[in-house]
């Protein structure tokens, strides 16, 4: 294959070596089209096996005109895969590497007879694998969330396959009639003879481009006239057209991704990802067929290896000016103090803190966690504004804390929530277009935008430009771009008051205004890449003075603003930070704790320098909290010992454990889960060993429940709200919530599981509910009412 003889009679063949050269056929003209070929590989990978994508198709908001976009978007991808390999397969280096070009024409006309069928049929099924793509994904949604689907009466996705069928009928129509109406000539052959070229791939374009630079003969009236004039032109024109529109789209993904997130939803941003690439990558892959090497494996790796050499690309953005004011332990707990208990009450003092422990788990973990808080907030018996001493946070819990620390900061004079609108991403927007809005409705529509259209452009485009661009103009990473993501959800929710410099991009420590404002400190839970230890973003000071000498309130955990530069003192009786302190927005440290690969990279962890002009040291790496433990517990019970420590005496903390990975009901209160039979796998000798560090973060989250639960003297009781496998009774009610739960019987029938509840950096309105259901759960109806109990309300 690849030579000349390749094409010429060889007389009687046995028929398997008839059959295999059928098949390297195939396989060739499949190889040469690869460029469409990972696209439509890339859409039946997605939609099949990441619950994320699928997830994209369990929208419970009535979008008519979001999914007649979303599905002319499906066309346009299959029409755009299916063109750039017919266009790709016009080249004639392809099929007779090392031949002078233009080919002969019997050398070409006995090469197109050669892939004549294959190069008719692989475009055609490439296109079509798109639209099978799209099917796989609708029909996996439906059984992932299919008993919650029931329960709560949520749209059926299976709804989607009408519009997906239209676009199969539009898809048919175009592969039959698209010579037709391109070629005048062809309109007056009879149908029958016409649809037997269709079929057999007669009479095609095949071979007929002798170099990848087509396009320039466009620009000259002999070049135009020698590719034929009139209908030939018009469709050179228009490919040229498309291949420069897409570029242009590109270049829009790398400079304006926010801009390109807005104009293409969700879903539709995900449909344009796929295609996106795809015209330009032919073009380079008819391109390594003509030069002969493979100029897309050298150019991504020349922009790898470029982008690689840029030392300060990945590293942790910092906030210019003043560095982070912390107060010390015991200063925070008589701010508390003061704040909850009034020393001209002749009542004794029954108020105590609340530790807020909030597991990993992207965008599922901070919509549960603003579900829980923002039903608690509504409570006006718990007053939980003031009684929340502090936040434990991981990963997406720690992203969920840091919405809700900046929303507490923003909070109206009256006490009420700050949203002035709630995004269409919110699943009960139409439900509730306008405000005032409660502190739930708040803090869930403000955790439910897109979070991760903006970073996948990164990884996807930007991020391999870091080499040419980061030094020219700046540009960041995508680490950047979700939090940058994050800042903007919260400006245009809350309006005004999150101004570019309030919200999100606030300083880490930065204190409400007015003396009767609390904020809850933060505990923000990431991974040393060093040595495996927990490296904590926090507005607290992280150790205690203890007869002049310094005692760390977190044994074994490292301190991010110690590790930029900050020092110790106890100087004067009273902890005291020295030396240069750095200073974060709240976003950038919460998302130093939410860096899980590949959607967000490591963090590097670099030193000011003194000389200027010059890269300071690069002292660390920071990963995501959830590989040392994924629940937060660790940090919260150490707190809660910390604060014990400090002012003995002080009334105990009540641990809030907010979870969000779904569980069984039949799990009990045993130490160890119980084992289910389980399919075993043939890669399983191969997976164990990553799929062992990955589980272990839960494991170490078991012992840090069991340790605050029973081995820790300071703290008064472990309440854990938690995400269940099924949905709880009563969930369709209206006012489900965590005080006034509906009292609904338990059937006596079996009990649909929910095998997979999708976790990324966005939610659909299906899983939305399903969350905020949970509220509904007798478990978590009781812990709640433990709560109550120790909280002294009845």
């Amino acid at each position: 294959m690849g030579h000349a003889s390749d094409h010429r009679d060889d007389g009687p063949r046995a028929p398997l070596s008839r059959a295999w050269d059928g098949v390297l056929r195939w396989l060739r003209v499949l190889w040469v089209c690869r460029a469409s070929a990972a696209s439509a590989l890339a859409g039946l990978v997605l939609f099949t096996l990441a619950g994320p994508a699928r997830d994209l198709f369990m929208e419970s908001q009535p979008y008519g005109l979001y999914w007649t976009g979303f599905f002319a978007m499906v066309l346009a991808w299959a029409l755009i895969v299916h063109y750039a390999a017919r266009k790709v397969l016009e080249q004639q280096a392809w099929a007779e590497p090392g031949t002078p070009l233009p080919l002969a024409g019997a050398c070409r006309h006995a090469l197109a007879e050669r892939y004549r069928w294959p190069a008719a049929w692989v475009p055609r099924l490439l296109g079509l694998l798109c639209l099978a793509a799209v099917w796989l994904g609708i029909a996996g949604a439906a059984a992932d969330l299919a008993p919650a689907r029931r329960a709560l009466d949520l749209p059926d996705p299976r709804r989607l396959l009408g519009f997906l069928a239209v676009v199969a009928v539009l898809y048919a129509a175009y592969v039959v009639l698209r010579r037709r109406l391109a070629e005048p000539g062809l309109r007056r052959e009879p149908w029958p003879a016409y649809l037997h070229d269709v079929v057999t791939g007669e009479g095609g374009s095949l071979l007929s481009e002798p170099t990848p630079f087509w396009f320039f003969a466009l620009a000259t009236p002999e070049g135009r006239r020698r590719r034929g004039g009139g209908a030939g032109v018009r469709g050179d024109a228009v490919a040229f057209l498309l291949l420069a529109f897409l570029v242009g789209v590109w270049g829009i993904a790398v400079a304006l991704p926010g801009l390109l997130e807005t104009v293409t939803p969700r879903a539709l941003f995900v449909v344009l990802m796929l295609g996106l690439p795809v015209s330009l990558l032919a073009f380079l892959s008819a391109l390594s067929h003509a030069l002969r090497l493979p100029v897309i494996a050298l150019l991504v790796l020349g922009l790898f290896l470029g982008t690689g050499a840029v030392r300060d690309f990945h590293d942790l953005r910092r906030l210019d000016g003043p560095g982070t004011v912390r107060p010390g332990l015991r200063e925070a707990m008589e701010r508390w103090l003061r704040l909850n208990c009034r020393p001209d009450d002749p009542q004794p003092c029954r108020a105590r803190p609340v530790i807020l422990a909030s597991a990993g788990g992207a965008s599922r973990a901070a919509f549960f966690t603003a579900t829980v808080v923002g039903d608690i907030l509504a409570d006006e018996r718990v007053d939980l504004r003031r009684r929340l001493f502090a936040i434990s946070g991981v990963s997406g819990g720690s992203v969920g804390a840091a919405f809700i620390r900046a929303a507490l900061d923003d909070a109206r004079p009256d006490g009420g929530a700050p949203c002035g609108r709630v995004g269409r991403a919110w699943f009960r927007h139409d439900a509730r277009p306008t405000g005032p809005y409660t502190w739930k409705e708040c803090l869930q529509a403000l955790t439910a935008g897109d979070f991760l259209s903006r970073p996948f452009v990164g990884l996807a485009f930007r991020d391999l430009f870091g080499f040419p661009l980061h030094d020219l103009v700046g540009m960041a990473d995508r680490a950047v771009l979700l939090e940058r993501a994050f800042e903007d959800q919260y400006r245009a929710l809350v309006g005004p008051e999150g101004s570019r410099d309030g919200g999100l991009a606030r300083a880490l420590g930065e204190e409400p205004a007015g003396p009767e404002r609390w904020a809850p400190r933060l505990i923000l839970n990431t991974t040393s890449v060093l040595d495996g230890r927990r490296s904590l973003v926090s507005d607290l000071l992280p150790f205690r003075c203890d007869g002049g000498a310094d005692a760390p309130l977190f044994p074994t955990a490292v301190d991010l603003f110690e590790t930029l530069g900050a020092g110790r003192s106890c100087a004067d009786g009273a902890p005291a930070a020295t030396g240069a302190v750095a200073a974060l927005r709240l976003s950038s440290a919460a998302t130093a704790s939410a860096r899980f690969p590949v959607i967000s990279p490591h963090a590097v962890i670099r030193r000011r320098a003194e000389a200027a002009g010059s890269l300071g040291d690069a002292v660390d790496l920071l990963v995501d909290g959830g590989y040392f433990e994924n629940d937060g517990l660790t940090s919260a019970r150490q707190l809660a010992e910390a604060m014990q420590a400090v002012w003995p005496g002080f009334p105990k903390a009540v641990i809030l454990h907010v979870t969000n990975n779904p569980t069984s009901e039949s799990s009990g209160e045993g130490d160890v889960a119980q084992r289910s039979p389980r399919r075993q796998e043939f890669v399983d000798g191969l997976l164990a060993p990553f799929r062992t560090i990955l589980a272990t973060r839960d494991g170490h989250a078991a012992v840090a429940l069991w340790t605050a639960q029973h081995a820790s003297s300071a703290v008064e009781e472990v309440l854990s709200f938690q995400v269940y496998d099924a949905v709880a009774p009563g969930a369709k009610e209206p006012g489900c919530a965590l005080a006034r739960a509906p009292e609904t019987a338990r059937g006596g029938g079996s009990v649909d599981r929910i095998k997979d509840l999708s976790m990324s950096w966005w939610l659909s309105g299906a899983v939305q509910a399903y969350l905020d259901s949970q509220l509904c759960h007798p478990a978590n109806r009781a812990a709640y009412g433990r709560l109550l109990t120790h909280l002294g309300i009845p």
